[in-house]
């Protein structure tokens, strides 16, 4: 073999393994310095993440409706929307934070979707929300959504209803609800028209027993107001 095939051979394998890293460096993704993301809650997720990608991760009322002149969702769920990574992952998964508490759960979500909607959360309470993008399905490696989103879920509405409703009747079909559940702090109340009560008229108002209507499913609350009692139906459970 003459000293010109050698020195073709040789250029040649260098090519080769020079075009062999770089092909293989493009394809790794590059890691996000954790000093971009110590002011985030969960800044650990940053700081492990393989790639930072835009999510565009929304948090919106869930099942909003219009009550009166304003539109309020769930007081005990939240909907959550985001947009997918381009690069290959395996499913997505989202950490829930109470920001006051610091109590975390987390949900999961296949890899075709792009919202999911949690419910079992405490009304008139601020969330932080993170989203990863899982690579494995243990989620040892990841993706992780540049926005750390947030949403605070609705107060309790209740709205007085006309017609007569007696608990005693009823009460093979209700459940009587403890007493903490639906504290004044966290509750609304509407006339019929759909109009808040005056701050004079809900400081003369008192909140007795919380009942679940199973045949209607309805939450049903006695309140007494000058010693008159009627009641009023949940409208955002």
């Amino acid at each position: 073999m003459n000293k010109r095939l050698i020195q073709v051979l040789i250029a040649t394998v260098v090519i080769a393994l020079g075009l062999f890293l770089f092909m293989k460096n493009i394809n790794q993704p590059v890691k996000t310095p954790v000093s971009d993301y110590t002011n985030k809650v969960h800044s650990e997720l940053y700081a492990n993440t393989q790639e930072v990608w835009d999510g565009q991760v929304t948090v919106k009322p869930f099942r909003s409706q219009t009550i009166g002149d304003q539109e309020i969702g769930s007081a005990t769920g939240l909907r959550i929307e985001w947009q997918a990574p381009e690069q290959t992952f395996n499913h997505f998964l989202l950490t829930i934070t109470e920001q006051e508490s610091g109590i975390i759960k987390m949900e999961s979500r296949e890899h075709e979707g792009t919202s999911l909607d949690i419910t079992d959360l405490k009304p008139d309470t601020k969330y932080i929300f993170n989203l990863q993008a899982c690579i494995d399905p243990k989620c040892e490696t990841w993706y992780v959504a540049e926005q750390e989103a947030s949403g605070r879920t609705s107060k309790y509405f209740f709205q007085t209803i006309k017609e007569q409703f007696d608990p005693n009747a009823k009460s093979s079909s209700l459940l009587e609800t403890a007493d903490d559940e639906f504290i004044p702090q966290v509750i609304v109340f509407l006339n019929e028209d759909g109009t808040k009560l005056s701050d004079e008229e809900k400081n003369q108002l008192t909140v007795g027993a919380v009942y679940i209507d199973k045949n209607r499913n309805e939450l049903i609350a006695q309140i007494s107001q000058d010693k008159m009692f009627s009641y009023a139906k949940l409208l955002n459970p």
